[in-house]
Protein backbone atom coordinates (compact mmCIF):
# COMPACT_ATOMS: atom_id res chain seq x y z
CA UNK A 1 0.00 0.00 0.00
CA UNK A 2 1.09 3.71 0.05
CA UNK A 3 2.68 3.27 3.75
CA UNK A 4 6.64 3.50 3.74
CA UNK A 5 6.91 4.48 -0.34
CA UNK A 6 9.05 7.32 -1.74
CA UNK A 7 7.40 9.87 -3.65
CA UNK A 8 8.21 13.04 -5.85
CA UNK A 9 5.47 16.17 -6.23
CA UNK A 10 6.49 18.55 -9.04
CA UNK A 11 4.38 22.02 -8.52
CA UNK A 12 5.08 21.13 -4.83
CA UNK A 13 4.35 25.01 -3.67
CA UNK A 14 0.96 25.34 -5.85
CA UNK A 15 -2.18 24.95 -4.85
CA UNK A 16 -3.01 21.21 -5.64
CA UNK A 17 0.81 20.15 -4.45
CA UNK A 18 0.47 21.83 -0.99
CA UNK A 19 -2.51 19.95 -0.58
CA UNK A 20 -1.04 16.65 -2.04
CA UNK A 21 1.68 17.46 -0.14
CA UNK A 22 -0.11 17.65 3.67
CA UNK A 23 -1.86 14.31 2.92
CA UNK A 24 1.40 12.64 2.02
CA UNK A 25 3.22 14.06 5.12
CA UNK A 26 1.31 12.30 7.40
CA UNK A 27 2.28 8.52 6.08
CA UNK A 28 5.63 6.93 6.81
CA UNK A 29 7.60 6.91 3.93
CA UNK A 30 9.46 9.89 1.58
CA UNK A 31 8.17 12.83 0.10
CA UNK A 32 10.79 15.16 -1.89
CA UNK A 33 8.91 18.53 -2.56
CA UNK A 34 10.12 19.81 -6.24
CA UNK A 35 9.38 23.70 -7.12
CA UNK A 36 10.69 26.47 -9.31
CA UNK A 37 11.62 28.18 -5.91
CA UNK A 38 12.25 27.43 -2.07
CA UNK A 39 8.63 26.81 -0.03
CA UNK A 40 8.41 28.69 2.85
CA UNK A 41 7.85 25.94 4.91
CA UNK A 42 7.43 22.38 4.79
CA UNK A 43 4.72 20.17 5.91
CA UNK A 44 4.69 18.22 8.71
CA UNK A 45 3.91 14.84 9.66
CA UNK A 46 5.43 11.16 9.62
CA UNK A 47 7.15 11.32 6.10
CA UNK A 48 10.98 12.50 5.93
CA UNK A 49 10.60 15.32 3.64
CA UNK A 50 13.20 17.06 1.16
CA UNK A 51 12.73 20.09 -0.79
CA UNK A 52 14.20 20.88 -3.79
CA UNK A 53 14.46 23.45 -6.05
CA UNK A 54 14.68 22.24 -9.49
CA UNK A 55 14.07 23.24 -13.54
CA UNK A 56 12.41 20.40 -14.51
CA UNK A 57 12.92 21.37 -18.79
CA UNK A 58 15.98 19.10 -18.57
CA UNK A 59 16.44 14.81 -18.19
CA UNK A 60 19.54 16.16 -16.06
CA UNK A 61 17.64 17.76 -13.63
CA UNK A 62 15.43 14.81 -13.02
CA UNK A 63 18.09 12.69 -12.77
CA UNK A 64 18.45 13.58 -8.77
CA UNK A 65 15.11 14.22 -8.30
CA UNK A 66 14.06 10.84 -9.07
CA UNK A 67 16.82 8.99 -7.21
CA UNK A 68 15.54 6.58 -5.18
CA UNK A 69 11.76 7.76 -6.21
CA UNK A 70 8.76 5.23 -7.22
CA UNK A 71 6.03 7.46 -7.75
CA UNK A 72 5.86 10.78 -9.25
CA UNK A 73 2.89 12.95 -9.40
CA UNK A 74 3.88 15.55 -11.98
CA UNK A 75 1.57 18.94 -11.16
CA UNK A 76 4.14 21.57 -12.19
CA UNK A 77 2.16 23.56 -14.78
CA UNK A 78 1.55 27.06 -16.10
CA UNK A 79 -1.81 27.63 -15.99
CA UNK A 80 -3.04 30.56 -17.06
CA UNK A 81 -5.16 30.33 -20.02
CA UNK A 82 -4.62 33.73 -21.68
CA UNK A 83 -1.14 33.53 -21.29
CA UNK A 84 -0.39 30.63 -23.07
CA UNK A 85 -2.32 31.73 -25.95
CA UNK A 86 -0.07 35.02 -26.36
CA UNK A 87 2.83 32.84 -25.24
CA UNK A 88 2.76 29.77 -27.40
CA UNK A 89 6.31 28.28 -27.57
CA UNK A 90 6.81 30.19 -23.76
CA UNK A 91 3.37 27.59 -22.62
CA UNK A 92 4.92 24.33 -24.54
CA UNK A 93 8.44 25.06 -22.89
CA UNK A 94 6.74 25.18 -19.21
CA UNK A 95 3.85 22.16 -19.92
CA UNK A 96 5.30 19.80 -22.47
CA UNK A 97 9.35 20.51 -22.17
CA UNK A 98 9.00 19.08 -18.50
CA UNK A 99 7.12 15.87 -19.16
CA UNK A 100 9.64 15.14 -22.36
CA UNK A 101 12.67 15.62 -19.56
CA UNK A 102 11.09 13.47 -17.02
CA UNK A 103 10.20 10.20 -20.12
CA UNK A 104 13.79 10.62 -20.61
CA UNK A 105 15.08 10.13 -17.03
CA UNK A 106 12.73 7.41 -16.28
CA UNK A 107 12.87 5.21 -19.24
CA UNK A 108 15.46 2.43 -18.07
CA UNK A 109 13.48 3.33 -13.70
CA UNK A 110 10.74 1.39 -12.05
CA UNK A 111 8.65 4.36 -11.60
CA UNK A 112 5.09 5.55 -11.89
CA UNK A 113 3.98 8.80 -12.51
CA UNK A 114 0.48 10.33 -12.37
CA UNK A 115 0.29 13.44 -14.23
CA UNK A 116 -1.87 16.61 -13.61
CA UNK A 117 -4.09 16.68 -16.66
CA UNK A 118 -7.71 18.72 -17.23
CA UNK A 119 -11.31 18.03 -18.59
CA UNK A 120 -11.13 20.54 -21.08
CA UNK A 121 -9.15 19.03 -23.38
CA UNK A 122 -12.18 17.79 -25.16
CA UNK A 123 -13.35 21.02 -26.35
CA UNK A 124 -16.61 22.60 -26.55
CA UNK A 125 -18.73 19.00 -26.78
CA UNK A 126 -22.47 19.77 -27.46
CA UNK A 127 -23.54 17.86 -24.36
CA UNK A 128 -23.39 19.54 -20.97
CA UNK A 129 -22.09 16.84 -19.07
CA UNK A 130 -18.68 15.40 -20.49
CA UNK A 131 -17.51 11.65 -20.26
CA UNK A 132 -14.82 9.29 -21.39
CA UNK A 133 -16.79 8.57 -24.63
CA UNK A 134 -16.46 11.70 -25.85
CA UNK A 135 -13.28 12.81 -28.37
CA UNK A 136 -10.63 15.07 -27.53
CA UNK A 137 -10.62 17.97 -29.60
CA UNK A 138 -9.13 20.93 -27.46
CA UNK A 139 -9.54 24.43 -28.67
CA UNK A 140 -7.02 26.25 -26.41
CA UNK A 141 -3.44 26.50 -26.52
CA UNK A 142 -3.13 25.53 -22.48
CA UNK A 143 -5.36 22.36 -23.38
CA UNK A 144 -3.76 21.35 -26.30
CA UNK A 145 -0.21 21.26 -24.42
CA UNK A 146 -2.12 19.06 -21.60
CA UNK A 147 -2.92 16.82 -24.65
CA UNK A 148 -0.16 16.55 -25.68
CA UNK A 149 1.96 15.71 -22.33
CA UNK A 150 -0.68 13.35 -22.30
CA UNK A 151 -0.07 11.47 -25.52
CA UNK A 152 3.69 11.64 -24.62
CA UNK A 153 3.26 9.74 -21.79
CA UNK A 154 0.55 6.88 -23.12
CA UNK A 155 3.75 6.36 -25.33
CA UNK A 156 6.18 6.11 -23.15
CA UNK A 157 4.54 3.30 -21.08
CA UNK A 158 6.60 0.07 -20.37
CA UNK A 159 5.89 -2.74 -18.26
CA UNK A 160 8.15 -0.64 -15.63
CA UNK A 161 7.05 2.38 -16.67
CA UNK A 162 3.49 3.10 -15.65
CA UNK A 163 1.56 6.07 -15.66
CA UNK A 164 -2.11 7.88 -16.22
CA UNK A 165 -3.10 11.47 -16.53
CA UNK A 166 -6.08 12.66 -14.24
CA UNK A 167 -8.20 15.25 -16.10
CA UNK A 168 -9.40 17.53 -13.24
CA UNK A 169 -12.52 19.35 -12.97
CA UNK A 170 -13.12 23.02 -11.36
CA UNK A 171 -11.05 21.73 -7.32
CA UNK A 172 -11.56 24.91 -5.21
CA UNK A 173 -11.36 24.29 -1.10
CA UNK A 174 -8.87 25.11 1.81
CA UNK A 175 -4.78 25.73 1.08
CA UNK A 176 -2.35 27.58 -0.65
CA UNK A 177 -3.38 30.72 -3.24
CA UNK A 178 -3.57 29.65 -6.50
CA UNK A 179 -0.95 32.28 -8.47
CA UNK A 180 -2.76 32.45 -11.19
CA UNK A 181 -5.61 34.64 -10.02
CA UNK A 182 -8.28 33.83 -12.66
CA UNK A 183 -8.23 29.99 -11.30
CA UNK A 184 -10.89 29.29 -8.87
CA UNK A 185 -13.78 31.44 -8.93
CA UNK A 186 -15.24 29.94 -5.91
CA UNK A 187 -11.96 30.45 -3.76
CA UNK A 188 -11.56 34.34 -4.49
CA UNK A 189 -15.11 34.87 -3.84
CA UNK A 190 -14.89 33.01 -0.23
CA UNK A 191 -11.40 35.09 0.20
CA UNK A 192 -13.85 38.09 -1.07
CA UNK A 193 -17.11 37.24 1.33
CA UNK A 194 -14.78 36.71 4.44
CA UNK A 195 -13.25 40.24 3.67
CA UNK A 196 -17.08 41.64 3.40
CA UNK A 197 -16.49 42.44 -0.41
CA UNK A 198 -18.93 42.56 -2.89
CA UNK A 199 -19.16 38.94 -4.52
CA UNK A 200 -19.19 40.03 -8.69
CA UNK A 201 -20.15 37.79 -11.52
CA UNK A 202 -19.74 37.82 -14.63
CA UNK A 203 -22.84 37.99 -16.90
CA UNK A 204 -25.81 36.88 -15.27
CA UNK A 205 -24.08 33.78 -13.61
CA UNK A 206 -26.06 30.96 -15.20
CA UNK A 207 -22.24 29.11 -16.27
CA UNK A 208 -22.07 25.43 -15.07
CA UNK A 209 -19.14 23.76 -13.78
CA UNK A 210 -19.05 20.84 -11.98
CA UNK A 211 -16.78 21.95 -8.83
CA UNK A 212 -14.79 19.36 -6.88
CA UNK A 213 -13.15 19.47 -3.57
CA UNK A 214 -9.76 19.78 -3.29
CA UNK A 215 -9.84 17.00 -0.53
CA UNK A 216 -11.19 14.94 -3.31
CA UNK A 217 -8.62 15.84 -6.00
CA UNK A 218 -6.09 14.39 -3.38
CA UNK A 219 -7.87 11.37 -3.12
CA UNK A 220 -7.97 10.45 -6.56
CA UNK A 221 -3.91 11.25 -7.08
CA UNK A 222 -3.25 8.91 -3.42
CA UNK A 223 -5.67 6.01 -5.01
CA UNK A 224 -4.07 6.10 -8.51
CA UNK A 225 -0.43 6.11 -7.39
CA UNK A 226 -1.99 3.06 -5.34
CA UNK A 227 -3.54 1.45 -7.92
CA UNK A 228 -2.86 -1.97 -9.85
CA UNK A 229 -0.21 -1.80 -13.09
CA UNK A 230 -2.93 -2.52 -15.02
CA UNK A 231 -4.57 1.02 -13.96
CA UNK A 232 -1.44 2.65 -14.81
CA UNK A 233 -1.25 1.88 -19.07
CA UNK A 234 -1.17 5.47 -20.21
CA UNK A 235 -5.02 6.17 -19.50
CA UNK A 236 -6.56 9.37 -18.88
CA UNK A 237 -9.20 9.00 -16.22
CA UNK A 238 -12.17 12.08 -15.80
CA UNK A 239 -11.90 13.02 -11.78
CA UNK A 240 -14.86 15.47 -10.87
CA UNK A 241 -18.44 15.00 -8.93
CA UNK A 242 -20.32 14.39 -12.09
CA UNK A 243 -22.56 17.35 -10.62
CA UNK A 244 -23.43 20.73 -12.57
CA UNK A 245 -24.17 23.91 -10.61
CA UNK A 246 -24.19 27.15 -12.12
CA UNK A 247 -21.85 30.28 -10.56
Amino acid sequence: MILGRSFVITGASGYLGTALAQALAARAGTLRLVSRSTPAALPRGAATIEAIVADLRTPAAWERVLEGVDTVFHLSAQTNLRWAEANVAADADANVAPMAALLAAAVTRPVRIVFASTATVVGLPEQARIDPSLPDRPVSVYDRHKREAEQMLQAAITPTLRGCSLRLANAYGYGAQSRNGERSVLNAMMRRALAGQPLTLYGDGQYVRDWIHVRDVVAAFVAAADAPDSALDGSSYLIGTGVGLSL
